[in-house]
């Protein structure tokens, strides 16, 4: 653990103090992300001596220590701000704290959290990996992710967790699209249509294949599960929906309930949502509220069957 790859330059109160001369932003990015795959060992002389980078920070070096309740949950909150403000490398020791955290009292500090944190943590490598061009690594993460009942609704409701907006998804579009060009890679495509999938119209993943005059043979397209899953919720009604988000509350927002799992409930919307309308939902509801992308004419031809009887 005390080879020169983790002889980076910190402040230890500062994750993102860097001298920008000397160390790009993409190149500290790609370094950061070795840590997602590389394990931390309690036997490590950096681990032990506070050096390691996930001990380089006031907060997370509390994970040295006897940990307090609440750390965890503070950890996720912080690594959301993080990556909100495009501070990947913060985000990311923020979020392998967290998980080191989990890893040695489990959910002892998280309480009726641990699973959802767990989870919050593998979408957010997926991320990070794409963020810093390392397609062969998101590619395999998405692949190890176990299957669920609901894909998209998965992956929708951590984006909406961990702060990723739509730009983040139309920026990994756009760097995907410039590496199928030289590539013409199948795992490359399937990732392409993992982002198009988590952007604002999912729907464009069915021209794909004819857009780019591409044919994948072999590579499992990860894409092809969310979008029946996304499929199957914009176009199902039955009276459930409406009996937990009454029709004055879909016409004032613009939204139109989709599907109740649990606590959480997923809404149409031809718009991104900001958190404090997000918030003012659940507030009024009760739950969790999770916004999923549809157009303006299916989403207001939806609510006028549904609210119809």
């Amino acid at each position: 653990m005390s080879s020169p790859k983790y002889a980076i330059d910190m402040d230890p109160d500062s994750i993102s103090a860097y001298d920008s001369s000397k160390i790009s932003r993409s190149r500290k990015l790609r370094l950061f992300t070795k840590l997602l795959r590389e394990p931390i060992t309690v036997s490590g002389s950096a681990y032990r001596s506070g050096s390691h980078p996930i001990l380089a920070c006031k907060v997370a070096s509390e994970v040295a220590r006897s940990p307090k309740v609440g750390l965890v949950q503070k950890l996720m909150e912080e690594g959301r701000e993080a990556f909100a403000a495009m501070d990947y490398p913060k985000a990311i020791v923020k979020s392998l704290a967290a998980e080191e955290l989990l890893r040695k009292y489990g959910g002892i500090l998280a309480t009726e959290q641990e699973s959802d944190i767990r989870d919050q943590l593998q979408f957010l490598k997926v991320q990070y990996f794409l963020l810093s061009g390392q397609a062969g690594e998101a590619y395999k993460v998405l692949r190890e992710i176990r299957h669920r009942s609901h894909p998209y609704l998965w992956h929708r409701r951590l984006a909406q967790r961990s702060g990723v907006p739509d730009s983040h998804w139309r920026a990994v579009e756009t760097t995907l699209r410039q590496f199928f060009k030289t590539s013409h890679s199948e795992k490359i495509f399937a990732l392409l249509g993992y982002a198009v999938m988590m952007g604002s119209d999912p729907s464009r993943v069915t021209s794909l294949t004819e857009e780019l005059e591409f044919e994948p043979q072999g590579t499992t397209l990860l894409y092809e599960p969310l979008y029946r899953d996304y499929l199957f919720l914009v176009t199902r009604i039955t009276r459930k929906e409406k009996e937990h988000f009454p029709k004055y509350l879909a016409e004032e927002c613009d939204v139109s309930p989709l599907i109740r799992v649990g606590e959480t409930v997923y809404v149409g919307s031809a718009r991104e949502l900001s958190d404090i309308e997000i918030g003012e939902i659940e507030t009024r509801i009760g739950l969790e509220t999770v916004v999923v992308p549809m157009s303006e004419r299916p989403l207001q031809d939806r609510n006028t069957k549904l609210y119809a009887s």
